[in-house]
């Protein structure tokens, strides 16, 4: 984190579901931020105020308030931050969203997920993914939430893996959308894959 000098008025909250975490994090003042790859977690940002210029190596886009991107782990990160920037960053397993798209559909995946580097502004591109993070939020904010239970907690964040991997273009898409198989369930498909 790089910043100039400038008083910091950092503020960071987070809620933990699993092995999926949810991230509210405010810098309060213009910051350039730089991550090394890292290989097993996906990045979900929502720009809550101001707006971020975003490069992982294939090209920079701007994501201003109102807006999702999804970061790839495997690309190194630098973000620059306007001084009013807020943001809503959900954290997923790599892992969660390769199992979300193979109960998806029929893909082979032979190469790592990666997601169309560009911001979709949520006015526009309505997601249930946002929705779902939403409920999430004012519900573990909220006395005597189950959200975090051993028994809801898989079925949360399965649903927001299924629902990220089916919303945004990533390499895989494709083979999402032209899958002409049936919509059967993936333990379905197993057996059908051991039996054969």
């Amino acid at each position: 984190l790089t910043g100039g000098g400038q008083p910091v008025d950092f503020c960071h909250r987070s809620l933990v579901l699993g092995d999926t975490s949810i991230h509210q994090v405010r810098y309060g003042r213009e910051a350039t931020v730089e991550a090394p790859p890292v290989d097993h977690v996906f990045l979900a940002m929502f720009t809550l105020a101001g707006n971020a210029l975003i490069d992982q190596g294939g090209g920079s886009f701007e994501a201003a308030a109102g807006s999702i991107c999804i970061l790839n782990p495997a690309r190194h990160l630098r973000i620059r931050l306007s001084g009013d920037f807020e943001q809503l960053t959900v954290k997923l397993d790599s892992g969660l969203l390769r199992r979300a798209l193979l109960e998806s559909g029929d893909c082979d995946l032979r190469h790592d997920l990666g997601f169309t580097s560009r911001a979709y502004d949520l006015a526009v591109h309505p997601s249930g993914f946002a929705r779902l993070v939403d409920c999430i939020c004012a519900d573990m904010c909220r006395a005597g939430s189950r959200c975090e239970t051993p028994a809801t907690a898989p079925h949360l964040e399965r649903a927001l893996g299924g629902l990220l991997v089916n919303e945004f273009d990533h390499n895989y898409s494709r083979l999402l959308e032209s899958s002409c198989r049936g919509p059967a369930p993936a333990a379905l498909r197993r057996a059908e894959e051991f039996m054969l």
